[in-house]
């Protein structure tokens, strides 16, 4: 059985450069926090929905979004300027 943590998961960002385009990947860390993802994830669904079509990702470019996992690709460079986290995140950024 895990240790009990004192701290919260944080979620893994991930955002991989392939060529000339961006992927970018995240991943909820399980906790004991991580319950109020499941009993939400109708709600937290139609956020991440709401917020990827504010950014204007195309739908095609989502592989599977929700409140615990997702991946979105082929974004490009400019788009990911406009979008980066800034410094001191929970993001990591790297190039294949």
């Amino acid at each position: 059985m895990p240790k009990p943590s004192t701290r919260a998961p944080i979620p893994q960002i991930e955002m991989i450069k392939k060529g000339g385009q961006w992927e970018v990947h995240w991943d909820y860390q399980e906790g004991p926090a991580s319950l109020v993802l499941f009993n939400r994830a109708e709600y937290l669904r139609g956020y991440i929905d709401g917020v990827l079509d504010m950014l204007r990702i195309a739908p095609e470019r989502v592989c599977c979004a929700s409140g615990v996992t997702g991946t979105v690709k082929r974004l490009d460079d400019g788009f990911i300027q406009k979008c980066t986290l800034p410094a001191g995140s929970a993001c990591q950024s790297q190039s294949a």
